[in-house]
């Protein structure tokens, strides 16, 4: 097989997907515009939802589009729970869901090797992660659905070096942060990237305003991140184009996206924000921000290469003379996709199709202490550890020599959040 390929997903629903009242039909062909079903695997992770309709409309549009193609992989642990903004009296979830083309299981081209989530704690509600590993032919690879604090850079980069290192013990089996073993990776979700405070809130908005939205990318926090290296050495993102506008903050119930109204940037973004009372109430400003993000890191010495498929990474939003997408555009968040394609590396090369973004050489990051406290959340009188020193993990099986049958992958420890024996708590 020359290849696989992967469809990534993810969208921050902000808690209104119980909102939906018109038929499902309507939702599904809206969705259309947003999954890619040419893709061998897709991964959905949603942020935020408090029903499983949007996963509900995605298995039906499958279903209508192409029909017993796909099944829905059975995941034992797939979503994080809480309350929190617009849920204080039923919880909403961080999640990841995965369909895969039937003949590829059947043929056990694709097998699942493990689940797990990664809950921040009471404090952070529905925010974590949620993971699943897969053999894709000779190769591993962990998708993890991931939602990060708002409240600061430094919250962001402490849940993520927590995620990563959970996800790295849970999925993988070892103490290192998922990425150092011989997995691929693809993190994808609400990271919470924002605009650095350098950036004056009136250049900001004149920027994007004249559609300069690619020059606020020079005061990311996620490119900060990769440039310098850190929790994301290593990692590539794939090149956004003109048409990659901040995914966040955006009006909710919004209507179509049309940058010839002289009106366009107050319709489509709530630039000054008015704060919840329990948060203090007032206004503050609210940069547009690229929130939410699909990056991916290939494992060193994997024998595959992972790329994202050209012009394929993309922020989802309707311009005239669509139809309103009032399912798409109900949240706050737009949805964001990728597809990647993962390519034995003796398999011909097509430069046309395959964007691999080389990342400069960067020394790993050093060890923390045997146990770390979060100093962020010190303040809240919180101590949330985190154990470098764990039980071994049980060992991953071989990686097979060819393609095994169905059923093959006997052993597999699959859907724990924790192996037999281990005292942690995910």
């Amino acid at each position: 097989m020359d290849g696989i390929s992967m469809w990534v997903g993810t969208w921050n629903v902000g808690a209104r997907d119980g909102e939906w009242e018109a038929p499902p039909v309507e939702g599904q062909y809206e969705l259309a515009d947003f999954i890619d079903a040419s893709c061998d695997i897709l991964l959905l992770t949603l942020q935020e939802h408090m029903t499983n309709f949007i996963y509900a409309l995605v298995s039906g549009l499958l279903e209508l589009i192409t029909p017993s193609k796909f099944s829905r992989l059975e995941l034992p642990q797939s979503q994080v729970g809480g309350l929190g903004d617009g849920a204080f009296l039923q919880p909403k979830y961080t999640s990841i869901a995965c369909w895969v083309r039937r003949d590829l299981l059947a043929r056990g081209v694709i097998q699942l090797l493990r689940t797990a989530i990664v809950p921040l704690g009471m404090a952070f509600g529905s925010k974590g992660a949620a993971g699943v590993a897969l053999r894709v032919g000779r190769a591993r690879v962990a998708f993890i659905g991931c939602h990060l604090p708002a409240s600061s850079n430094q919250a962001r980069k402490e849940a993520l070096d927590f995620i990563l290192r959970r996800s790295g013990w849970l999925l993988e089996g070892h103490s290192e942060p998922i990425g150092t073993g011989a997995a691929h990776v693809v993190l994808a979700g609400d990271l919470n990237f924002r605009l650095r405070p350098d950036l004056q809130p009136p250049q900001a908005v004149a920027l994007l305003k004249d559609g300069h939205a690619s020059s606020l990318l020079a005061w990311d926090e996620g490119k900060d991140e990769m440039r310098r290296g850190g929790l994301l050495v290593g990692y590539e993102e794939a090149s956004m184009g003109p048409d990659f506008f901040p995914t966040y903050k955006k009006k909710e119930n919004r209507r179509p996206f049309d940058m010839r109204r002289p009106d366009w940037m107050a319709a489509e973004y709530t630039v000054v924000h008015t704060l919840q009372w329990y948060k203090g109430g007032g206004k503050e400003w609210r940069l547009p921000a690229f929130c939410d993000r699909v990056l991916f890191k290939q494992a060193p010495r994997s024998g595959s290469q992972l790329g994202a498929v050209a012009s394929s990474y993309r922020a989802i939003y309707t311009t005239p003379p669509k139809p309103t997408h009032r399912l798409l555009n109900m949240s706050d968040h737009s949805a964001v996709c990728c597809s990647l394609a993962l390519r034995n590396q003796n398999a011909p090369h097509r430069s046309t199709s395959i964007q691999c973004l080389s990342s400069p050489a960067l020394p790993a990051p050093s060890p923390p202490a045997s146990e770390t406290f979060w100093p962020s959340l010190a303040a809240l009188g919180l101590r949330m550890p985190f154990e470098q020193t764990v039980p071994s993990a049980p060992a991953l099986p071989p990686l097979p020599s060819s393609m095994s049958p169905a059923g093959g992958g006997g052993g597999v420890w699959v859907g724990s959040s924790s192996p037999p024996g281990s005292h942690e708590d995910s």
